[in-house]
Formats: C-alpha cells, sequence, structure tokens
C-alpha cells in the first residue's frame, strides 16, 4: 500500500512537472512570432543535407497518430491487452488535447514565420503549437518504458528525441512546439500509470 501510495505521488507530481513545462512554453509562445534562439536551432537542423530527408521521413512517422492503432494492434497481438488499451485510450486523449491547444494558441507553422522555409512532407495542415507527433512519442516512450528489456531502454530516449528532430528538420514545427508536444504527452503518461497504479491498489484491497 505505502509503495503505491509513492507512485501516485509520484506520477502526480510528474504530471504538475508537465504542466509547468506546458504553461511556461503556452506563455513563451502566444505571440506566435519565432523566439531568436528557436530561430537558431531551427536553421541549424533545417539545413542538415537533403539526403536525410528519407530517413527522417520514415522516423517522423512514429510519432504519427495513424502509428498508434497498429502499435496497440501489435501489442494486443503480443497478449499484452490491458498494455493496448491503456496505450490507445492515453493516446487519443492525448490527440485530443493537442487538437485543443493548437486551435486555442493558434500558432502559425514554421514557414508562416520564417522566410525561406518550406514543409518537407505532404499532408501537413493546421497549426504548429503543439507538436501532435511529439506528443505521441513521447507518451508511447513512458508508457511502454516499463515493458521493454533493460538493456535495449536507451533505445527509448533516442527514438523520442529523432522523432522531435525530425519535426524541425521537416519543416513543419519550430523547437517551442516540439517541447509543448512533449509536456502534453509527459502530463497524459503520468496521468495514465496514475491511474492504473490506482487500479491495481484497488484490486489488491
Amino acid at each position: 500500500m505505502a509503495k503505491n501510495k509513492r507512485k501516485k505521488s509520484f506520477n502526480l507530481y510528474l504530471a504538475a512537472l508537465g504542466f509547468t513545462a506546458y504553461a511556461v512554453c503556452a506563455f513563451a509562445v502566444q505571440g506566435r512570432a519565432a523566439l531568436g534562439w528557436e530561430t537558431s536551432v531551427f536553421d541549424w537542423i533545417y539545413s542538415w543535407p537533403q539526403f536525410l530527408k528519407p530517413i527522417f521521413i520514415v522516423i517522423t512517422q512514429l510519432g504519427n497518430a495513424w502509428f498508434l492503432p497498429v502499435l496497440c494492434l501489435a501489442i494486443w497481438i503480443w497478449h499484452k491487452k490491458s498494455l493496448a488499451v491503456r496505450l490507445l485510450f492515453s493516446g487519443t486523449t492525448a490527440y485530443l488535447l493537442v487538437q485543443i491547444a493548437k486551435e486555442i494558441i493558434a500558432r502559425p507553422r514554421p514557414e508562416f514565420l520564417l522566410d525561406n522555409v518550406a514543409i518537407r512532407e505532404p499532408f501537413v495542415n493546421g497549426y504548429g503549437f503543439p507538436s501532435g507527433h511529439s506528443a505521441m512519442i513521447m507518451l508511447a516512450g513512458i508508457i511502454l518504458w516499463p515493458h521493454v528489456k533493460k538493456q535495449w531502454r536507451w533505445l527509448i530516449p533516442v527514438v523520442v528525441a529523432l522523432v522531435g528532430i525530425s519535426r524541425i528538420y521537416l519543416g513543419a514545427h519550430l523547437p517551442m512546439d516540439i517541447i509543448g508536444g512533449f509536456a502534453i504527452g509527459f502530463i497524459v503518461a503520468a496521468l495514465t500509470n496514475f491511474v492504473s497504479v490506482k487500479r491495481s491498489a484497488r484490486r489488491l484491497q
């Protein structure tokens, strides 16, 4: 019981931390213009060689909303049905929160804020902040972390970072969009884990 209580408190703390990070990002971009450091980081990543485009096009799909049900189906087949349901539910929640946040903040994408920028992938529309791909990959990484063998867990932060970088390289997002997306994924994952621990505690009673 004490262990579960600590886990619940820890996850609530993480959710509060994520919310704080998101609030700071949302406040910083409310003027909608690109911040100075954002422009520098964006220009550096966006200027990477063109031969990287096919690689980042593939990497970025890992954070795509359509990839979520595919991943959940694979986990379901892997006989992890409760994990698949939890990931699908939390992923859907994160997606909806991102869409709501986009409409509220209404920050344009880089091509409307910076010169000589074109989006390098098809079917990109809507506002830039926060990044839905970043939210999805962060959420999936945190939810799946306990179920990945320890010797392979290092891949999770690498993949999360690469998806975030891919969104900048492809011209779809500015750095604060990525951080804001990470924050939303972090919040939803922490709250999902909180609920999961709470349910486990009830079953033990």
